[in-house]
């Protein structure tokens, strides 16, 4: 198994539907989930619920963390990782914005 990590960053106004199915997690090594702020959205609550079972079925790790911002985010991506970014619009934009500053583009999810 390769040492690939999917990271997935919920945004306050994650939505409901998973946006990491079982097949995106074949040959990761490690599910990372971001969730930004606290407390937990219901929406957000269930994403890390789905990708624990995720995560388990598939074999690997899940690491799972609060940050406190969008500009939090970008302190744990590493190079190589495949993002997932799930988020309002503006969710969205705020944490292309905080990773661009690293020099870090993520793709644009829902």
């Amino acid at each position: 198994m390769t040492d690939r990590r999917i990271v997935l960053v919920l945004g306050p106004h994650a939505g409901e539907a998973p946006l990491v199915t079982a097949d995106d997690l074949v040959g990761a090594s490690t599910l990372v989930v971001l969730v930004i702020g606290w407390p937990l959205r219901p929406t957000q609550e269930r994403a890390v619920q789905v990708a624990q079972s995720l995560a388990r079925a598939a074999g690997i790790v899940l690491d799972a963390m609060l940050v406190a911002s969008a500009d939090h985010v970008a302190e744990q991506i590493t190079g190589g990782d495949h993002l997932v970014v799930d988020g309002s619009p503006r969710d969205r934009r705020r944490i292309r914005r905080a990773l661009a500053t690293r020099g870090i583009s993520a793709p644009d999810a829902r």
